[in-house]
């Protein structure tokens, strides 16, 4: 998969856990916002982290969905972050401003990534539309992660009704899986 310049810490940086905010439309920089959770962002249009990039010890994320490429770039981490165990997508609108530009399809990945089979518990999606891209990720996740305790969406569409149908029959990995919508 491809993979490009992506400002992250380094393993031996990395305590036992971490929790991350990952901003791509963000300039080049780790910050600090509290004890428990690091912002970083990346330097460069390549939302990609470069091949060797670890993130063993993520354990909780804030992925924003700025970026064209969000899934993909989501396909990197959930690959690289193997004890994943909190998953939140959200748009963060200070900084949104075309959100819905044109997007490349998702590539599905050919197996499940560790986190997914053995470690994810929450699963958080803001500002979810129910759009194709956004469907096919979440049905992928919520298939996928079989020890998710709860997936929570929180709808924007004026199709609310639908797409919480939608959503209530897609195939759960997990049988303890709690659906949540607000």
């Amino acid at each position: 998969m491809k993979r490009g310049n992506f400002e992250s810490p380094s393993s031996s940086d990395l305590p036992s856990s971490s929790r991350f905010k990952l901003n791509p439309q963000r300039d080049s920089e780790i910050l600090k916002e509290d004890d428990n959770t690091k912002n970083f962002a990346r330097k460069n249009p390549d939302p990609y982290p470069p091949t060797g990039t670890s993130l063993v010890y993520l354990d909780h994320l804030e992925l924003c969905l700025c970026s064209t490429e969000w899934w993909n770039l989501l396909t990197c981490i959930l690959d690289d972050a193997p004890k994943l165990r909190v998953l939140k997508l959200k748009l963060y609108r200070k900084h949104c401003v075309e959100y819905n530009e044109s997007m490349e399809p998702w590539k599905q990945p050919d197996y499940v990534p560790i986190c997914l089979s053995s470690y994810l518990e929450i699963f958080e999606w803001r500002q979810y539309n129910g759009e194709e891209q956004e469907r096919e990720v979440a049905k992928y996740i919520l298939e996928n992660a079989s020890r998710l305790k709860k997936a929570i969406f929180y709808l924007e569409s004026a199709e609310k009704h639908g797409i919480l149908k939608e959503l209530e029959c897609m195939a759960r990995g997990s049988k303890k899986c709690q659906l949540v919508f607000d």
